[in-house]
């Protein structure tokens, strides 16, 4: 099974990662259905992992209650975050040991980063990234894959705080402890979502009962989503489409999706029911049904795209627009280590949204109408609004284009090679299985785009 996160953080994306293992579900000889013994066996794989979870969030919001009433120390609730995150890393898959070493190699950039002014943001995620690297090379690649999401949010966290040392001076004095508690926080040092500081800073101050008791249940109900999510993705999609041809490479590249559902809905229960954040992690309807590749990749990982959008993006802006866009995918995609796959596929996404936001912005220009890559305002100047004919026909065609991308892109993640990483040779030779129809149809809408 494959259960991925692209940050696009993931990859930008997001987040996309393969970085999360889960027993193999054993089909036993039974009169029950398939997809009963198959959910059965995802239930069974993922309740220990689901009670950490809501446990640990549960005991957040209770300290914070407590702390809140004077009987507990402040930096004593940050240290106790950070104890329990670290027992979530040892009981999930033991990567404890080499998670805390790079938080250790890590932290001096933010305590060095006040003497290192603008330069300090930039420091931090390439010296994190070159750490991931590293861990990489000295890990194998079952245990690397086993904590590259960690690894990847903790790079995040850090790069985040020393930019916002330099943009808004407040968390240069912040305490060891408080960073640690951050870092460590237990509902997010999994799975992400990547949170700034001041979300956590957030997350420790008490709310009314009223606002506890929403957030838990709609918290919960994220969950049961998530579930529903994995089961579809898992034992429903294998017995919907065939195992050959088209239909069936729709299946993989939505079995995949789906698994990323997963994710990004568990982790963003288990920060609402933490209190680290009330917004949602990830669009589906706007993936599935894209109006553009540029709306799949804003909503791919919502914190992700916002991390990339401000401490990337904004940042290369003045280098022009095309080597902003390059650089923030080959950030995203640096995130997750070296890998053939996934760089191949963010750096495609990052040809592809280039192209469609060119192209579309000239026809846009061109006929007057409402057919750019993100959707117009109501009070746009264009004669031909959402509804006209011409509009209408161009988004839906363009509607389908997307929507085959993403059956090219996401049909390389198979499951063949999910615990040790994807090599070349798969990536490439499922592409050619399509003569690579999806990158020559970006090259000619690229050369068409000079031409109009």
């Amino acid at each position: 099974m494959d259960v991925d996160q692209w940050y696009l953080e993931e990859d930008d994306v997001y987040y996309i990662s393969d970085q999360h293992d889960y027993p193999q579900f054993v089909t036993l000889q039974s009169e029950r259905p398939q997809w009963l013994m198959c959910t059965m066996g995802v239930a069974q794989s993922l309740q220990y992992l689901l009670v950490k979870l809501i446990a640990f969030a549960l005991l957040k919001r209770l300290l914070v209650a407590v702390c809140n009433s004077g009987k507990l120390n402040p930096q004593l609730l940050n240290i106790c975050m950070a104890i329990c995150g670290m027992y979530m890393l040892w009981a999930h898959n033991e990567t404890l040991a080499h998670v805390v070493a790079f938080v250790v190699v890590l932290l001096p950039v933010v305590y060095f980063g006040s003497f290192l002014t603008h330069r300090s943001g930039f420091i931090a995620i390439s010296f994190g990234i070159g750490c991931l690297l590293l861990w990489q090379y000295i890990l194998s690649a079952e245990r690397y894959m086993s904590m590259r999401g960690t690894l990847m949010v903790i790079v995040m966290k850090v790069t985040s705080l020393c930019f916002d040392i330099v943009d808004e001076g407040v968390y240069d004095n912040s305490a060891l402890p408080t960073l640690l508690g951050y870092l460590f926080d237990p509902c997010t040092v999994l799975f992400g979502p990547w949170i700034s500081l001041r979300q956590y800073d957030e997350s420790l101050k008490k709310k009314p009962f009223k606002e506890e008791v929403m957030s838990q249940l709609y918290a919960m109900l994220l969950i049961v989503v998530s579930l529903i999510f994995v089961v579809y993705s898992s034992c429903i999609i294998e017995l919907i489409f065939p195992i050959s041809g088209f239909w069936h490479s729709f299946g993989v590249a939505q079995s995949f999706r789906f698994s990323h559902y997963f994710m990004c809905w568990l982790s963003v229960g288990s920060a609402i029911a933490s209190g680290a954040m009330n917004g949602m992690l990830t669009d589906c309807i706007s993936i599935e049904w894209p109006r553009s590749l540029v709306d799949v990749v804003v909503s791919w990982s919502i914190p992700m795209h916002r991390f990339l959008q401000k401490y990337v993006f904004t940042e290369m802006r003045r280098y022009g627009a095309a080597s902003a866009i390059f650089v923030t995918y080959a950030v995203s995609s640096l995130l997750h280590g070296i890998n053939f796959q996934l760089s191949a596929v963010l750096l495609s996404l990052g040809l592809y949204t280039f192209v469609e936001t060119r192209i579309r912005s000239k026809l846009s220009a061109r006929f007057s109408a409402c057919i750019g890559a993100r959707k117009c305002r109501h009070d746009c100047a264009h004669i031909r609004k959402e509804g006209a004919t011409l509009t209408v026909l161009l988004n839906v065609s363009f509607r389908v284009l997307a929507m085959v991308h993403l059956v090219y892109l996401g049909m390389v993640f198979d499951d063949s090679a999910a615990e040790t990483g994807y090599s070349a040779n798969h990536t490439l030779s499922v592409w050619a299985s399509w003569h690579f129809g999806s990158h020559a149809v970006a090259v000619i809408m690229l050369f068409v785009s000079f031409l109009l």
